[in-house]
Formats: structure tokens, sequence, C-alpha cells
């Protein structure tokens, strides 16, 4: 017996195209062409300088070099301050460069700066700077090597940032905004599947999509990480961002836990008693999700309208549950245990969508003040 629960409402995919979701491919062509052009401008700036060790800068560039904005910024800024905490303990320690036990000591106060610090990338950076300072023979003062080393790497950061920013620049702020607007469209799609999987024999397999949620989930949330870094850029905000990237995990949790309440449902006769207003609710809170994706896409967030009313569906839901529960007619425990549990997950996922409503409506007016 299969019980159509979105009979009423239009499923996620319908009159609903796809947000685009930016090529690897081209993404990858671009980072390549963007390296290329960073490292070959380093060369050209050390040659004309007539730096002897210039090609530390086209190394760097190309180490720094990431495919967006805000990560190439924080490599950068990592890469710099390990260049600077290595060149200066290098320096220090350079007349006892030929003594093991000071090499290894020296090292290890970078190593463990860094670790205080919580820069934890830039560990490895300074290690290497205090061994190119320390143990690589070269003639003049060991201030000058150290200078030298410094300066070339933060030639190659700056060369790396300014193409960065100007050639086809990839803002990760944007992407995680595109990224969000497809989570929660696949959200709304997982829900659906879901609910349509409730007394559903045989039921559809939702892993597939769940492995598509859970990778963007991870994505947005690598993407946040370095949004921070960069300048803000349009309308969407970094508080905002970051409230949808939790509500988006939130509300994930929510559907596993439905997910799992559904199971073993094939042939529950009091799920199918409460059909219809278990549809409407369902139906809504997919369309909720595609709302909100739409107006993560547009940054423009409002109340939901007359259709998404959540609040009237979710109280039309509890009626009928404890109509269908005293009419006398007995069911079996483990389907009235099993509507209960759904019962309480789909609260929780009205309950978090219309949260997330409110306080990105009050986000909108608070940052356009």
């Amino acid at each position: 017996m299969k019980l159509s629960l979105l009979r009423r409402e239009r499923t996620a995919t319908d009159g609903n195209p796809r947000l685009p979701v930016p090529s690897e491919r081209t993404a990858r062509f671009l980072l390549g062409i963007k390296t290329m052009l960073a490292a070959s401008v380093c060369v050209g700036i050390t040659g004309w300088l007539g730096l002897q060790e210039g090609y530390w800068s086209a190394i760097s560039a190309i180490i720094v070099m990431q495919s967006n904005v805000g990560s190439t910024m924080r490599a950068s800024r990592d890469r710099l301050f390990g260049t600077a905490l290595g060149a200066v303990l290098g320096w220090v320690a350079s007349p006892w460069g030929r003594y093991p036990l000071a090499f290894a000591l020296t090292l290890l106060a970078g190593l463990l700066t860094c670790a205080l610090l919580r820069l934890r990338n830039s560990a490895r950076l300074a290690g290497v700077t205090i061994c190119i300072v320390m143990l690589v023979q070269r003639s003049g003062a060991q201030w000058r090597i150290a200078a030298d080393r410094f300066f070339e790497v933060s030639l190659g950061i700056l060369v790396a940032l300014a193409v960065s920013v100007l050639v086809f620049p990839q803002r990760a702020r944007r992407h995680l905004q595109d990224g969000l607007a497809e989570e929660f469209l696949l959200l709304g799609q997982l829900l659906e599947t879901i609910m349509n999987n409730y007394c559903t024999s045989p039921p559809k397999d939702p892993g597939p999509l769940k492995a598509r949620v859970e990778s963007s989930l991870r994505s947005n949330e690598a993407l946040l990480k370095v949004a921070g870094s960069e300048l803000i850029t349009g309308a969407a905000s970094t508080e905002g961002l970051s409230l949808l990237t939790d509500a988006g995990e939130n509300l994930h949790d929510a559907i596993l836990a439905l997910d799992l309440a559904v199971h073993e449902s094939e042939g529950d006769r009091f799920a199918v008693r409460i059909g219809p207003e278990l549809g409407d609710l369902a139906g809504a809170l997919v369309r909720g999700f595609l709302d909100v994706g739409d107006s993560i896409r547009k940054w423009q967030f409002q109340a939901f309208s007359p259709e998404i009313d959540l609040a009237a569906r979710l109280r039309a839901l509890d009626t009928r549950v404890a109509e269908v529960r005293h009419t006398g007619i007995g069911f079996p425990i483990e389907e009235i245990l099993r509507i209960c549990a759904v019962q309480l997950h789909l609260k929780r996922i009205t309950s978090e969508l219309q949260l997330l409503r409110t306080q990105t409506i009050r986000m909108v007016s608070s940052d356009g003040r």
C-alpha cells in the first residue's frame, strides 16, 4: 500500500529548475590560468630586480593560489606568518646552526609558537624557513639571508593576491550563497523522499540523495571558514551566511531522525487515517525549503506565503492524530509509537524552518539600516 503524502502539493522539482552549480572543470581551468600568470609575473619581477633566488616568490605564489579569493587570503596569511616567524628565529639562532641541538630547539620553538596561536598551517612553513636560513650555506650576513627569504615570499604572496582579486575573481562568499541555496533545495527533496517512503512498499532508497546533501553541507562548511577572510561584497553578510549554515545542519539532523522514524512502516493503518493532514504538512514543508533556497539565492527574505502556513497545518495534524487515537479502533503499539515519533520530528522541522525565516527577515532588516 502506498500513502501519497504530497498529492496536494507540487513536488520539489515541479516548476522549480535546479540552481546552477559552478563547473568544477571550469574552476580548475581558471585556477590553472591564474596560477600560471602569478608565477610568471613573479619570475619577471625577480628577474628585473636581479634576485638570485627569486624562484621562491614563484613557489610561494603557486602554493597560496587557491580556487577563490577567501582561500587565497587565508593561505597567504598562514604562509606570511610562518615565513616571518621562521626567518626571525632562524636569523637569531643562525650562529649556532652547526649544532644539531640548537637547530632542534629553534625548530621546536617555531612549531610551538604556531600551535599556541592556533595557526596549524603556518607551522610547517615556519619549519621550512628555519631550515633554509640555518642550514643552507650562502655567503653574506645571516640577517640578509632571512630578509631576502621574507621579501621573496612576500612578493609571491602579493602577486598571488592581486591575480586572485583582479583576474577572474572567484568569491568564496558568493559560492557559499549559491551552495546554501542548493543545500536547502536538496534538503527539501530529501524530506519529500522520506515522507513518500512512509507506508510505501518497497520504499525508495534515499541513500544517493543523502550523500549529495552531506557533500553540500561539508562543502558549505569549508567555504564559511574562508568567506570571513574576504572583504564583504554584495548583500550577503558573514553573520547571515553563518546563520543559514548552522540552520542547515540542524534541519539535516532533524530530517535524518525522521528517516529513522519511518522505517518499517509498510501497511501502517494509523498513518493512512491521518494521510491528508500528514501530506498537507509534509508538502508545505517541502515548499518551505524551496522558498528558503530561492530567498538565499536572491538574498531577499519575506514571510512565507499563505500556502505555506506551517502553523495551521501542524495544528490540523495534531487535531487529526488526537481524533484517530480516541476513536477506539485498536492499532498496534508500534504504529502508535511510530506516528508519535514522526509527529515529533515534523514539529521540530517546522519549528526550525519558522525560526529561520524569522531570523533571516530580522537579519536583512538589520543589515539594511
